[in-house]
Order: structure tokens, then C-alpha cells, then sequence
């Protein structure tokens, strides 16, 4: 495909089953997120954006209520634990032909991917069709040695933080920019009221200290850990609560409660699942948590930021990298259980520290995760890389 500048750029989303017309119990992961929010603003500069979704689903009405096209090209789906192998490749490179036609029928001529999975779709098309490839790993770069073919093959890698740039393979890392993420909070939280509606929405005590993690299943993000430290904490203060809230396996995420929490304090931890009003979580609990391991960065660590939540979080990955500057009284340093449950016996004092700092850690997160300023990287990248004209 050439004359690129006049081509559409596709953004692929990974569609949810279910169904349709609930359009916040669809709303998308963090990465989705990052990128939805990426496209309604290169959109608003006037390139030409299409939602490519593998599948329908309940995510086209979020879509839709974003003001984005979308083009259904249905695809496998792609397993990121599981092996990938030529045959995999191969049940990928099948649909080849007929995603082809839809991109020329739709006039894309590049396809802008945020997700493991997509990278790898779109990866393997690329050595049958014709179109520039713009990696954006959100991730660790956790991918098989036949990916490293892919990023070789795109014309543009881009990463959301320092920590994920160093964890690229070696071949590729000259060619990788970091660029930061664009995080926005669409409506003003006060955290008193919102303190006040989680402690009564739980049956918390109004006088209690409260700590959530908000988090996926991964292994990364060590919920045990969390248990761990939750339940030496409640041992030493009954009056501390912790809600778990995510994507997460509710019977793993039971069973580590039942492993972790004896049963006389069991009403003390509260496993909220998934929540679309999340943030609402964030801006009313005493502390955030996150015992993530190698985090590529932490959106709801920069929404916490902005909201003038107080943190209590281990000092690995982006973490650091997004923190040390601002706040570094909140980073836990070769974090275990043991050192978690130390500063939640400090909340008071963490409170008290933030009372100082807390307009400034959100002026700072504001400024620098900004769609404004996102945007403006990420569309000067496609000019003075990709060549490519508005």
C-alpha cells in the first residue's frame, strides 16, 4: 500500500462476548483504555481512525459512545500463556486474504496495536499483507523468540515507560520510543463523600482505615502477598478493612482469602470483583495498593495520583520510575508481607504526609499523562517517522 498519508489507521481492540447494550460492563482494560483514548484524540486531529474489532460484541456500544468507526474482521483468539508456534501462525495467516479485503475496503493503510495478543496477530498478517505496523507494547515485551521477527518488521515501537523500553530484546531496542500513556479522570471525585458511600456500601465501620487493590488475575500482581500482609495487619488493628477489586478468578481469589484470613476477621477483607465505577474506590479508600511485581507502569497508581489518594506500593518497575520524584515516603522497597503490613500500621502518618504533597503529586500526574500532550508525541512520531500527513 502506498501514499500512506491519504490511509486510515486501524486500532484492533479485542471485542467481549456477551450482551449488547451494557455498554459500562464493557468497558475495556487498562491497555484498551490507553488506546481508545489515543484514537478519539488523533481523531479530533483530524487522522482518520478505525476501531478494528475481532469479534462483535458488547464493546461496540462503548465504541459507538466514543464517537469512533469500527470494522468487525473476525480473527482467532490468542492465548498470551499459551504457546506460539508455527501452527498458530498459521491459523492467523489463513484469514489473511479476507482481512486484506477489508482493509482495502476500508482504505487502512496502518494498524496501530496496544495488546500482547494483537501484536502477534497483526504481526504474523504483516508477512502476507501489505501495511505499516506501529507496536505499542504496553506490556513487558513478554512475548515468544518468533515475535522478535515481528518488532524487527514494524516500522515503529513504541513502550510506555523506561522499564519496558530496557526489557525489549536487545535487536530491536535502538528503534524504541517511550511515550506516555494518556490517563484522564472524566468527572470530580471528593473523597470524603466517597469515603463515606464505600465504608457504608461494605458495612465498614465509619471510623476504620480502609485499603484496596485494584488489579487483574495475573501472577505479577501477587494477591497473595496482599492476603498475606492484610491479615498480619488486621491481627494488630481490627479496625483495618481491605477490599480486593478487579478482573480477577473469584475462586483463586477466595481461596487465598480462606488460606490467608481466619474466620473470626473474615468480614474484615471484602472481595468486590470487577467494579466499572472503580475509581469511585480509589478516591474514597485510606490507602491504594498495588504488591505488583516488575509493573509496566500502573494506570490506576497515576488515576490514585490524581485523585490525592495516598499509596502504598512496591518499588519495582514502572512504579519507581513513575514515583521516585514525587512521593517516595509510598514506594516499599524488596516488598514483602511483612513490610506491607508495616506502613498499613503508618497510615496515619502516610495521611498526614500527603496532606502536603497531594496537589502537587496530581498536578504532576495531570500534566504528564495528559491526552493533550500524548497525542502530540505520539502524531509528531507518525510525521517525522512514518512520514505520515494529517
Amino acid at each position: 500500500m502506498n501514499n500512506t498519508s491519504t490511509k486510515k489507521i486501524g486500532f484492533p481492540i479485542s471485542g467481549r462476548k456477551g450482551e449488547r447494550g451494557n455498554w459500562q460492563g464493557a468497558r475495556p482494560g487498562g491497555a484498551d483504555l490507553s488506546a481508545l483514548n489515543l484514537a478519539v484524540k488523533m481523531s479530533q486531529m483530524g487522522f482518520q481512525i478505525v476501531v478494528i474489532l475481532d469479534q462483535d460484541g458488547p464493546t461496540v456500544d462503548y465504541i459507538i459512545r466514543l464517537g469512533l468507526d469500527y470494522v468487525v474482521i473476525n480473527l482467532p483468539s490468542i492465548d498470551k500463556r499459551a504457546p506460539f508456534d508455527d501452527s498458530v501462525i498459521q491459523s492467523i495467516v489463513k484469514h489473511s486474504a479476507d482481512v486484506e479485503r477489508h482493509l482495502t475496503k476500508e482504505s487502512i493503510g496502518i494498524i496501530h496495536t496496544n495488546d500482547a495478543g494483537m501484536h502477534r496477530i497483526w504481526g504474523a498478517l504483516k508477512q502476507k499483507i501489505e501495511f505499516i505496523h506501529v507496536w505499542h507494547e504496553r506490556g513487558l515485551f513478554q512475548h515468544p523468540a518468533k515475535a522478535e521477527e515481528f518488532l524487527l518488521a514494524a516500522e515503529m515501537v513504541l513502550t510506555i515507560s523506561m522499564f519496558v523500553r530496557d526489557r525489549a530484546p536487545v535487536s530491536i531496542r535502538d528503534k524504541v520510543i517511550v511515550v506516555d500513556n494518556p490517563i484522564t479522570i472524566d468527572r470530580v471525585y471528593d473523597r470524603k463523600q466517597d469515603s463515606y458511600w464505600l465504608k457504608n456500601e461494605f458495612d465498614i465501620p465509619l471510623d476504620a482505615k480502609v485499603f484496596t487493590m485494584i488489579a487483574n488475575g495475573n501472577k505479577r500482581k501477587r494477591w497473595d502477598m496482599f492476603f498475606e500482609a492484610a491479615a498480619k495487619s488486621i491481627k494488630s488493628n481490627k479496625r483495618h478493612y481491605f477490599i480486593s477489586v478487579g478482573l480477577t478468578v473469584r475462586s483463586e481469589i477466595n481461596d487465598l482469602k480462606h488460606k490467608y484470613i481466619s474466620s473470626d476477621v473474615a468480614s474484615n477483607v471484602i472481595i468486590a470483583g470487577y467494579r466499572y465505577d472503580a475509581l469511585r474506590f480509589v478516591s474514597g479508600t485510606d490507602a491504594l495498593v498495588s504488591t505488583a511485581k516488575n509493573e509496566p507502569l500502573g494506570r490506576t497508581i497515576v488515576e490514585a495520583g490524581m485523585l490525592g489518594t495516598p499509596m502504598i506500593i512496591s518499588s519495582e518497575g514502572g512504579h519507581k520510575e513513575l514515583l521516585q520524584q514525587l512521593s517516595p515516603f509510598c514506594l516499599v522497597e524488596r516488598a514483602d508481607a511483612n513490610k506491607f503490613k508495616n506502613e498499613f500500621d503508618k497510615i496515619d502518618e502516610l495521611s498526614s504526609l500527603y496532606v502536603g504533597v497531594r496537589d502537587d503529586v496530581a498536578d504532576s500526574m495531570s500534566w504528564r499523562f495528559s491526552p493533550e500532550r500524548h497525542v502530540k508525541s505520539v502524531a509528531n512520531l507518525y510525521v517525522s517517522v512514518l512520514g505520515i500527513a494529517v
